[in-house]
């Protein structure tokens, strides 16, 4: 089944989109070793860097052999014949209880069978629980290890296959796309060392100003016959570029209180009759 992906839309392989997890069980029996074809069917440019970033990918190894090989080392010394004996002995008595809640089992499961199997786990020897999480660290350093070297050992020695599956979208696509050559994967694996030593040391650029190289460009590009009329327009539009003095505010003038409707009407003055004498 072919995987579908948008390679324009990344640049490399995320941290945990890596292949090893394509190759481990969940649970039940572990695999055998995968094959060649195994390999190349469940490795793509979106979760293997061989197919994507190869000097990434070479780079990836050395550091998963290098920080594990000591935990590899003292596997004999961890996990002796005695504690994995003692290991699998103490399993049996959960394994025991288990076992009703086994899909393929047809014995029945009571209240009693679950509250003893919660009870197992709490109730757990400290020194087998010690021994379940150095078979979790051992295991997965060998695991690690393992898989990260078959994979680049598949891809190396069958550069038709690796190369039929590569992909560098967005950049373009190298010449051992098409070759499929060992000679054409070399300058891959050396890319990133060579950019390394060819490239001068980082120096931070001030932040630019958009407007002003846009003006330094016009600048340029004067014409010998007007300069004068081009630099006043210039120096006209940097006049608008800078911000404005505000004005001091003028104190507002206290409003004049405005006499009410009934003040503003006159009052109506009777007028007296003279009495004639």
């Amino acid at each position: 089944m072919n995987r579908q992906y948008n390679a324009s839309s990344f640049k490399g392989v995320g941290y945990f989109h890596h292949f090893p997890k394509n190759f481990l069980r969940p649970y039940e029996a572990a695999d055998l070793a995968p094959s060649k074809e195994t390999i190349f069917k469940r490795t793509w440019p979106t979760n293997c860097e061989w197919l994507k970033r190869p000097d990434v990918a070479a780079s990836e190894l050395y550091s998963t052999i290098e920080e594990n090989k000591d935990i590899i080392r003292g596997i004999p010394n961890v996990l002796t014949q005695e504690r994995i004996e003692n290991l699998l002995q103490d399993l049996e008595p959960i394994m025991e209880t288990l076992k009703t809640f086994f899909k393929g089992s047809v014995l029945p499961v009571n209240t009693n069978d679950s509250v003893e199997l919660i009870l197992k786990f709490i109730n757990m020897n400290p020194e087998m629980l010690e021994s379940i999480k150095k078979c979790v660290h051992v295991g997965g350093a060998l695991f690690s290890t393992g898989i990260q070297v078959l994979v680049a050992h598949t891809n190396l020695t069958n550069p038709g296959e690796m190369a039929s599956k590569i992909s560098f979208a967005p950049e373009p696509e190298p010449k051992f796309k098409t070759t499929g050559s060992i000679n054409d994967l070399l300058p891959l694996l050396l890319r990133k060392s060579t950019i390394a030593e060819e490239k001068p040391p980082q120096v931070i650029p001030q932040q630019a100003n958009p407007l002003q190289e846009l003006k330094d460009q016009l600048m340029q590009t004067l014409t010998a016959e007007e300069p004068e009329k081009v630099k006043r327009k210039l120096q006209e539009s940097e006049e608008q570029d800078e911000p404005m003095q505000k004005k001091p505010k003028k104190k507002k003038r206290a409003k004049k209180e405005k006499p009410s409707k009934v003040e503003q009407i006159p009052k109506k003055v009777k007028k007296t009759k003279r009495v004639k004498n």
